[in-house]
């Protein structure tokens, strides 16, 4: 089974299309097959292969058949793709509690992405009654397994207060992780708390270093020219003996910190 993926995968790589351009109808028999035996990988993949019609006609119906059936032998992709078309209406019924319920199948098995939907979910109040608390720990869960996304939301509600009191200290936490993992927001909001310097001690070489990598890297243009502006103010701020510290920061933090995928 393992083989038949991995030579299948390696073909597509080589021509450069999509993972499942390629497959033919003898490919999908053969992972009916395996299903059809009880592989649970199998059943995934046909699955997706049915939910966005790759190399057979779209047909929801067998979609939902098949992550269900991988979905109750417990895998955790199929889970989460299941709990989309429940709770988006997309390919299913729309149903937001059987959607909740596999996601957290899921994200008790530690899948971060399921925690990282699920966070979102309570913290918007969508289609559940709001839970910020429920949230963060969905987001800790989360960030803790490296979801970047998870740590951003973290940095904003402790800084806003939005599960319990505002904490500065827990939201440049955060921030720093984010930013410290090539994220441009992540590396907008600690230098931010930096250089205003409530709560923590204020930072300005730090906060210069940061804003310059975020500007250098940030892909947009109108974003990059606010990002831009902010690291101008800081440099205005800092004492003219202090730049030259500042550059080198801004150069170790470009070596140190990696690009964002």
């Amino acid at each position: 089974m393992k083989r038949f993926f991995a030579v299948l995968i390696l073909v597509v790589g080589i021509l450069g299309l999509p993972v499942w351009a390629q497959v033919e109808s003898s490919e999908v028999r053969t992972l009916k097959s395996y299903a059809d035996n009880g592989d649970v990988e199998a059943m995934k993949l046909l699955g997706e292969i049915y939910k966005n019609g790759n190399g057979v006609t779209k047909n929801y119906y067998k979609a939902s058949y098949w992550l269900t059936r991988a979905a109750e032998k417990g895998n955790t992709s199929a889970q989460i793709n299941l709990a989309f078309m429940y709770k988006t209406g997309d390919g299913a019924v729309k149903n937001p509690d059987e959607a909740i319920r596999l996601l957290r199948l899921a994200a008790e098995k530690g899948d971060s992405k399921a925690q990282l939907f699920l966070g979102s979910i309570f913290l918007e109040g969508d289609g559940v009654q709001k839970d910020p608390f429920t949230a963060a720990d969905y987001f800790i869960r989360a960030a803790e397994s490296g979801e970047v996304a998870a740590m951003l939301y973290l940095a904003t509600m402790y800084r806003k207060g939005e599960a319990g009191a505002p904490d500065v200290g827990l939201a440049a936490r955060w921030g720093g992780k984010a930013a410290s993992m090539g994220s441009v927001a992540g590396m907008i909001s600690l230098a931010d708390l930096l250089e205003r310097g409530k709560d923590i001690p204020k930072n300005l070489l730090e906060a210069y270093g940061l804003y310059k990598v975020a500007a250098d890297r940030c892909q947009v243009a109108t974003s990059r020219r606010h990002i831009s502006r902010s690291r101008d103010r800081v440099w205005r701020k800092l004492r003219l003996h202090d730049r030259d510290e500042a550059r080198r920061i801004a150069s170790e933090m470009t070596a140190s910190i990696p690009q964002s995928n």
